[in-house]
């Protein structure tokens, strides 16, 4: 079992984060303006989970902060380089 999988939602009793248990995040999500890699840019509802800085993340040429994140959509963990973040606001 992996940190994610431990971790519970505020209100309910199913853990984070798993496709076949429906879908229940930590509240409150965040609304985040992105460009990802390709330079696609969307508004991509997530919630957070961790910050961390990597020396020589495989993905990208230099050092980054990354966000990691359960993407609301498709429920899976992914990461968010910061300087690709345009806005971040709470999800109303």
């Amino acid at each position: 079992m992996n940190e994610l999988d431990s971790r519970k939602c505020k209100d309910h009793a199913c853990k984070l984060p798993s496709p076949h248990e429906g879908n229940c995040f930590l509240d409150p999500l965040v609304v985040i303006d992105y460009t990802n890699h390709q330079g696609s840019r969307r508004v991509r509802r997530i919630a957070p989970m961790k910050i961390l800085f990597m020396a020589s993340p495989p993905w990208h040429p230099a050092p980054e902060w990354l966000l990691g994140a359960i993407d609301a959509d498709d429920g899976k963990h992914k990461f968010f380089p910061m300087r690709n973040i345009h806005s971040w606001k709470a999800e109303a």
